[in-house]
This record gives structure tokens, sequence and C-alpha cells, in this order.
């Protein structure tokens, strides 16, 4: 193998990190929302503690708000559904889905964020069960003529590539992404789970934005790997030019011996 091959073997590694030994981990992540805030009136939730919350008192036209042109709706919500998996440490891979209601409701009466806490159940190997939590952040956005500009936004700030970290979903509308995960190995014997972000919204009514810039971590065993790699792209490359010199002194001999 030439050192090219192996300094693209090398990017290809960092670029799209596995481990080394890699463990096959399969299981399922279930998911409740907990620590809304604000957590008082008037703001207004319910489900605290479960897999589906709800925030908002729906405008009725008469005594608070306008409503949607469809009329009262729901409040706003959101709901997680687990996504069983069977996936390689290092790899990306889908932990479960948002579901995203974005409801017309009275101002004043909504969330600034939640929390998502995920839970592992049938892990295997059973060592390797963990958990996660990670702040989603609610943008409540005013409603006008641009449905795009209306729409509400559903925010995780420290996502990492290639997961995207917003989820917008049109007014009066529901719309589900998925959200990734990825296994890190900080140890032989221990792994731990990070949620990425967003992979994918689901169907038209929503939309991801922002992709994040956070490259997703590496783990150490790779970064030796690719050390590796690298010492032997420049042994080779000394062989080589170790060669091409023996062959120069060869030629120069044999003129040598002619003259």
């Amino acid at each position: 193998m030439n050192s090219k091959r192996l300094v693209l073997l090398f990017a290809a590694i960092v670029f799209f990190p596995f481990s080394v030994n890699a463990n096959t981990v399969s299981g399922t992540y279930s998911g409740i929302f907990i620590n809304p805030s604000p957590s008082s009136p008037p703001s207004v939730t319910t489900g605290i503690g479960t897999d589906s919350i709800s925030w908002g008192i729906p405008c009725d036209g008469v005594t608070n708000c306008y409503t949607s042109p469809g009329g009262i709706t729901p409040p706003s919500s959101f709901a997680f559904t687990p996504v069983p998996f069977s996936t390689e440490v290092g790899e990306p891979f889908i932990l479960g889905e948002l579901a995203f209601y974005n409801g017309t409701i009275m101002p004043g009466t909504e969330i600034s964020q939640v929390t998502l806490y995920l839970n592992g159940f049938q892990i295997t190997p059973t060592q390797f069960a963990g958990s996660d939590s990670r702040v989603i952040s609610i943008v409540n956005t005013p409603n006008n003529a641009d449905p795009i500009a209306s729409a509400d936004r559903a925010t995780i700030p420290m996502a990492f590539f290639p997961a995207a970290n917003e989820f917008g979903v049109l007014e009066s509308q529901s719309s589900v992404a998925t959200i990734l995960g990825i296994f890190k190995e900080p140890s032989p014997d221990l792994l731990d789970l990070t949620i990425l972000g967003y992979g994918e919204a689901k169907d038209s009514n929503g939309f991801l934005d922002g992709f994040a810039p956070n490259p997703v971590p590496v783990p150490s065993a790779v970064w030796l790997f690719g050390s590796s790699l690298l010492g032997l792209a420049g042994v080779a490359k000394r062989k080589r030019r170790g060669v091409r010199l023996a062959k120069v002194c060869a030629v120069l001999g044999a003129r040598s011996k002619t003259h």
C-alpha cells in the first residue's frame, strides 16, 4: 500500500469514525421530558416526567388571542418514540423520533426549554447500558403571513456533525424528526452515549436548519491507529527513497567502470 492510500485511509477514519475494537450494541432508549422552564405560571405544562409534554393555553379568538386560520388548536407538544437499534461503536444511529406539534397558544403561557432524558433498557451487551440528556430550547415565534417565519423551532444547542441542531414546524401543524446518537468508547469496558441532534424531518410540515459544525467525538483508539498509519506511510516513503538511491548508486558505479 503506497503512502497516498495510507493517508486517504486515515482521512476516511477521521471523518467516518469507528472503533478499532468495534462492538455491536443493540437495544432501545426510552425518553422522558423533565425540567421545563419557566416551571411556574403563567407558563402552563402537562406531562412532565413522561414521554409526552404539552405547553401553553390555546388561543380562542375571543378572550385571549387570535386563533389560527384552522380555528382553535390544541396546545403545543413534544412526544418521544423509541426506535430499536443495532449499531457499531462510533457509528451514528437513530435513537428515536421527536413528534412536535406547533399549536397557536396565548403569549406568556409557553415554555422556553425542556430537557429530554434518555435511559437505556434491553441493551446488549448489558454492561454498556447508559443514559444521556439534552436541553431542547423552544422558540415560540409570533405568527404572521410568512409560514416559515411563523414556524416554531425546537433547537438542540450543542449538536454534533452530521446532525442538525434546529427542527422547525409550521404553525398549527405537526411533524416528526429523527434523533441521532452515537456511542463513544472511553475505555475498553465502558461506552458513553451522546445525543448528536436531529437526523431528518419525515414530512413536509417540518424542516431542519443549522447543521452542526461540531465534529463527532472520535474515540482515542482511532487517533492511535491513525498515527500508526502515518508512521507506516513515512516508513514506506523512506524505503522507496532508499531503493531509488541504491539504483542510482548502481548506475553510477556501472558507468564509472566503463570509463
